[in-house]
């Protein structure tokens, strides 16, 4: 998926480009309608619709807050450890940025906890606030799906509550080890830290078929649940459906991350050999492409029109992409293949492709 496309961009920090994803928007939506729902009355007993509404825009308040220092600890460590950030962009369950992979794997392993570290961080300074105002049942909130008491309280304890659970469920989730979740890049730098004789590959490979195993385990517990689960349970939202939609997710992002990481390396293979110093576009300078047109009758004419329509659009695509691609070969040459992004990497491949079969015909 386009980030650029399913996100909103906010600016810059620190000249790191800050977007938020669709799923932020929809998820905020989704967090309001069920807080006003009929349902919700459970969560702040004989009180009104718009304390249930108070505790919603609160929540989404810490989980945004929480969000951005998840990223921001992420971003400010691999830059001081010499990586690079391309940009931030927030979503529910933490951030989906871009960052150049570090060739050091200890370098790697600590950037990749550092945002999971902020959050526990956040946990551990809310338990102790928690305690100094005399709660002790700071246990009950380690429930991931299912908080005890979350809203009882005053506004104060309600505030340190919801910074304690949604902080541990962010510690939680990006534990797992699959795209585009944290665990992912621990696992592997831990991998490669501690048996160094192992490639990326393995690391790698190992990574993505964890995911898509912990994606069936989450699929088929939350499957369970939904068989044992009483029928009269007053939860807003039951425990098996964020369960059973958890697991989906993880499990196609694995096979969506094993797929592109294949493509990355074919990719490297169909560009290895090539010199690319007078830039990529100097490959067809000589070439030149003629075209054939039949007269046509009034059908065909139509047709015809829609065909040479399409090849227009086509035209302007691949002269888009020729245009581009100079750019991320000087980027090649500057920082290495690690540099690029997924998108340039699909770029490059296309493109090559297309030079390839252009001089055969």
């Amino acid at each position: 998926m386009n980030q650029d496309i399913w996100s909103i961009g906010l600016g810059t920090l620190a000249g790191i480009r800050l977007r938020v994803h669709m799923f932020l928007l929809l998820f905020a939506t989704l967090t309001l309608y069920l807080c006003r729902s009929p349902e919700a009355e459970h969560l702040r007993a004989a009180e009104s619709i718009l304390s249930n509404t108070w505790i919603g825009v609160v929540g989404l308040c810490v989980l945004l807050v929480s969000v951005v220092l998840h990223e921001l600890a992420h971003a400010t460590v691999t830059l001081r450890l010499g990586g690079d950030v391309e940009e931030i962009v927030l979503w529910p369950l933490g951030g989906l940025g871009r960052t150049v992979r570090m060739p050091d794997p200890q370098a790697e392993l600590v950037a990749a906890s550092a945002g999971p570290m902020a959050n526990l961080g956040i946990c551990l300074l809310a338990a102790i606030a928690l305690a100094a105002q005399g709660e002790t049942d700071v246990a009950s909130l380690m429930i991931p799906f299912q908080p005890n008491q979350i809203a009882s309280g005053s506004s104060f304890l309600v505030v340190l509550k919801m910074a304690f659970w949604i902080n541990w469920v962010l510690v939680l989730i990006n534990a797992i080890a699959a795209f585009p979740f944290d665990g992912q890049r621990i696992v592997q730098s831990t991998i490669q830290t501690g048996w160094p004789h192992l490639d990326e590959d393995f690391a790698y490979s190992f990574t993505t078929r964890l995911g898509r195993v912990l994606g069936a385990c989450l699929f088929v517990a939350g499957l369970f649940w939904f068989f044992a689960e009483p029928q009269n349970s007053t939860s807003i939202v039951p425990v098996w459906g964020p369960m059973m939609l958890l697991g989906i997710f993880v499990f196609f992002s694995a096979r969506k991350d094993d797929f592109q990481h294949r493509v990355r390396n074919e990719t490297d293979e169909l560009f290895l050999g090539y010199d690319f110093s007078e830039g990529y576009t100097s490959l067809e300078r000589s070439q030149v492409v003629t075209t054939h047109v039949d007269e046509p009758s009034t059908l065909a004419s139509w047709i015809q029109k829609r065909r040479e329509q399409q090849e227009e659009r086509q035209r302007e695509i691949e002269a888009d992409e020729d245009g581009r691609v100079d750019e991320i070969l000087t980027r090649v040459h500057e920082n290495g293949f690690e540099s690029l992004s997924a998108d340039d990497r699909a770029l490059l491949n296309r493109v090559s492709k297309r030079y390839q079969k252009r001089m055969t015909q």
